[in-house]
């Protein structure tokens, strides 16, 4: 099926789905394989980045050539509460994975952070999160940051989307703090 592909069609072939590729014991062996099979396609992997302080989690996907991690709050609470982790994942866990991705890849780190409300208030949203959340992402230096917002129901009735204009203010307050960084 591969030898018809137009690769300038490609963007990249992503490490996704239902569920987190960084949870296979096997992942650097298989974005190696897509590799060889395709060579001339860049390969992404989109993660959580809950395991990325493990050694052997974060060289296995520092092997894409994009990796585009989480990191949706800037404290331990607001991470809790958005997130959910699982026992014994933490948010310092996670940022220092997201270091250690940063000093690991030979190719390029984005930053994909969610920003919501709940029950009508921000969230992680609000001036002093969003400073601390800056101040994150330029320890972190990733590539790029890519700021979101839900676009499909999300599991709780009670968390809700941004409008556009509230989401481009995030952006530009982002981006005027990192500028130079």
């Amino acid at each position: 099926a591969l030898k018809g592909l137009d690769v300038a069609l490609v963007d990249y072939i992503t490490f996704s789905g239902c569920g987190e590729p960084t949870l296979h014991p096997e992942l650097g062996e298989m974005i190696e394989a897509v590799r060889r099979i395709c060579p001339r396609v860049p390969i992404a992997i989109l993660t959580n980045a809950s395991l990325f302080w493990l050694d052997e989690v974060v060289e296995a996907a520092c092997k894409a050539d994009l990796v585009v991690a989480k990191l949706d709050a800037a404290d331990s609470a607001t991470f809790r509460t958005i997130n959910r982790p699982a026992e014994g994942i933490t948010f310092e866990l996670v940022l220092e994975g997201l270091k250690k991705a940063r000093e690991t890849t030979k190719g390029r780190l984005a930053i994909q952070s969610m920003f919501l409300r709940a029950h009508g208030r921000p969230l992680n949203t609000g001036r002093a999160a969003l400073a601390k959340m800056a101040e994150l992402l330029a320890d972190i230096r990733p590539d790029q940051v890519q700021v979101n917002t839900p676009t499909r129901p999300p599991a709780e009735r009670y968390v809700e989307p941004l409008g556009p204009e509230e989401l481009s203010a995030v952006a530009d307050f982002l981006t005027s703090r990192l500028e130079g960084v």
